[in-house]
Formats: C-alpha cells, sequence, structure tokens
C-alpha cells in the first residue's frame, strides 16, 4: 500500500501537497502558514502552486492572494501575488468538482530548492472582502518542470 502512494506521488513530480481548512469563508486578515521540510532530492528549484477548494456558492471571478516564500537558505523572502480563476468569461465554474466542491489551481511560482533546510510559505488573499465559499487553501510543490497534475 505504501509503495503504491509512494509510485504515484513520484510519478505525478509531487513532493509535497497540504490544505488548511478555513471553515467556509476565507477572513482578510487571515495568513494560513506551511512549512516543509526538504531532505535534498538533488533538485535546483521547485514549483509551488496554491490550490483552493471552494463551493459553488462563490461570488467572485477569481482569487487574488499573496505568497511569502522562506528559507534560512534564502537571502531575502520571495513574495510573489498569485490568481486563481475560479470562473471563466461564461461564468461556467472552472477546476474539477465532486458534487458541490470545487478544487482549483494557481499559476505556477518557481522557487530555489532548498536542501536540508526547511521552506515556509504563508498565503493571505488580497480581496477587499472575507471571501464566503473557500473551504480550504493549500499548497503543492512539485520537482521543477513537472506540472501536470490538477490542471496545469
Amino acid at each position: 500500500m505504501l509503495l503504491g502512494i509512494f509510485v504515484f506521488f513520484a510519478c505525478d513530480g509531487r513532493m509535497w501537497h497540504e490544505f488548511k481548512n478555513v471553515d467556509g469563508q476565507w477572513l482578510r486578515n487571515d495568513t494560513l502558514r506551511f512549512s516543509y521540510y526538504d531532505a535534498g532530492e538533488g533538485d535546483d528549484c521547485h514549483t509551488l502552486c496554491v490550490e483552493l477548494r471552494s463551493m459553488y456558492d462563490y461570488c467572485y471571478k477569481d482569487v487574488r492572494m499573496q505568497v511569502v516564500a522562506d528559507s534560512k537558505s534564502y537571502d531575502a523572502p520571495i513574495v510573489d501575488t498569485l490568481s486563481c480563476r475560479v470562473y471563466d468569461d461564461n461564468g461556467v465554474y472552472m477546476g474539477t468538482t465532486s458534487g458541490i466542491m470545487y478544487q482549483l489551481s494557481s499559476q505556477n511560482i518557481t522557487l530555489p530548492a532548498t536542501p536540508h533546510d526547511t521552506l515556509y510559505v504563508s498565503i493571505n488573499h488580497i480581496m477587499n472582502d472575507t471571501l464566503h465559499g473557500i473551504s480550504d487553501v493549500g499548497v503543492r510543490l512539485l520537482h521543477c518542470g513537472r506540472h501536470q497534475y490538477a490542471g496545469n
């Protein structure tokens, strides 16, 4: 069983995938924090993507977020703004679904690898209001050059 899970993660390039629950509303001042220990797999860089799980009643076309990545290996924190599109121009919900819950992915950012060090990632949305309809916010870290999971 464990071998099957390892093979699944190894094949899609995924190194780390974690979600935090925001109970159906992501408050404007909520900063979500994640940490990942990089065991040093020989990569020069990693690809990071923010993922959202939302319900059908989310009312904006997209979600804009600020992502801060930091590590003792970095000279300074890396700050980037990402957008996750929720509806297309025709109002059709984007992402994958299983019932009333949708999973959506932001565009990717590339980060330097942090071999034998911890990568800290913090995410907050930069929209004007509390975001109702968002249930979970997560991060996905891939080996560089492998963008074939969750719509990327």
